[in-house]
């Protein structure tokens, strides 16, 4: 893997970080995630998401009959 520097707008950043933080991922994460996007779909020729495959999120946070319950939160 190779280091990246870049230079963003602070209001790009911060919305970058506030999504990682929804997501539980880290910026890097997130801006790998965007980058991979991007390529596949040019490579594809196409506007459309690639659909990813499943990885392993470790044990979940909530138990599943409550998912429910909490998605419907507001």
């Amino acid at each position: 893997m190779k280091r990246l520097q870049v230079m963003l707008p602070d209001d790009v950043y911060q919305s970058l970080k506030e999504e990682a933080e929804r997501r539980q991922a880290t910026v890097a994460e997130i801006v790998r995630r965007g980058i991979d996007r991007l390529l596949v779909s040019s490579v594809k020729g196409t506007n459309r998401a690639p659909v990813l495959s499943p990885r392993d999120l470790g044990v979940p946070m909530i138990p599943a009959d409550e998912w429910r319950d909490i998605a419907n939160q507001r």
